[in-house]
């Protein structure tokens, strides 16, 4: 039954870091408006993803209903984080507990490799955040599409005595799509989780 669960949670970690990370968590069904508060937007997202977690958790299972509840209070700031705070105390309460007291009787090795994956994956968690939370400053941005701007403008000035009236303007258009396809670039990576 424990291993069922923690594999339950390995599984509520990657769908409960979409929702942490995005503001929509990439969900369809969910319309979040720019007049919606925090704690409206957090409920929002809590009622879709409890949704989704219909799809890993039972919840005819009073214990797992139980544990839906609790990742899903409004009192949980971090989600993922309390799935692998699950998976470090299902590691310490049972799998490496002795066979004689009730447990599961886990090699300390294989306890110790769990332990080395939570990390790995505290660690994935701390990345996706500070992504997250980095404030890119805007100004950078609009300079970087204003000279894109006046460069893609000002292109046909320069080429048209080496190309001609033909050639120019079909020129002029293939570097300005290749400028703006980098500058559109250059946007979605400075937000990767498209907020």
């Amino acid at each position: 039954i424990a291993a069922n669960h923690a594999v339950k949670c390995i599984r509520n970690f990657s769908r409960t870091l979409k929702y942490h990370v995005t503001t929509d968590g990439h969900c369809p069904d969910l319309n979040i408006t720019m007049d919606m508060t925090d704690a409206q937007v957090n409920e929002a997202k809590g009622m879709v993803l409890r949704q989704e977690l219909a799809q890993v958790w039972d919840y005819d299972n009073p214990t797992e209903l139980a544990y839906v509840d609790r990742i899903l209070a409004p009192d949980v700031a971090n989600r993922p984080m309390h799935a692998l705070q699950e998976i470090s105390e299902i590691n310490a309460s049972v799998f490496m507990k002795p066979v004689e007291e009730g447990g599961a009787g886990l090699d300390p090795y294989h306890s110790q490799s769990i332990y080395q994956s939570v990390t790995t994956l505290q660690d994935v968690l701390g990345a996706c955040e500070r992504l997250y939370k980095t404030p890119i400053y805007t100004g950078a941005t609009r300079f970087t599409s204003r000279c894109v701007f006046l460069w893609t403008n000002l292109i046909p000035l320069s080429l048209y005595p080496i190309m001609g009236p033909i050639a120019t303007v079909p020129a002029s258009i293939v570097v300005a799509m290749f400028m703006y396809g980098l500058e559109d670039i250059g946007t979605r990576i400075e937000q990767p989780f498209g907020v």
